[in-house]
């Protein structure tokens, strides 16, 4: 369950198990109804850069909370970030980072 994942990442943002529960089950139920990445990238990505960067940031920090990120989630962020308008620099930055602080 990825469920506990979230709840560590999230925590440095000080928001409460019950509030992530609560983003999570919405999540789950919009995701559920959906089969476009676009749907999810629409809102975001009018947003301003460091959002972007910071909710970019999170994702990575999911992906490698097992210390591995597979072809799937590599070509999964590679489309978000796409879609963000975000600087493949950044996001190979941001990458490393998160990677290098997982390991």
């Amino acid at each position: 369950m990825i469920l506990p994942k979230i709840i560590t990442v999230w925590h440095n943002h000080k928001l409460k198990k019950q509030e992530l529960e609560n983003i999570y089950n919405e999540a789950e139920k919009i995701e559920n109804n959906s089969n476009q990445i676009l749907d999810f990238t629409r809102e975001i990505k009018n947003l301003d850069e460091e959002f972007k960067v910071k909710i970019t940031e999170s994702l990575w920090s999911i992906i490698y909370s097992d210390g591995l990120s597979d072809m799937y989630e590599d070509n999964f962020m590679r489309r978000l970030t796409g879609l963000l308008y975000l600087d493949k620099k950044i996001v190979g930055d941001i990458k490393e980072r998160t990677k290098n602080k997982n390991k």
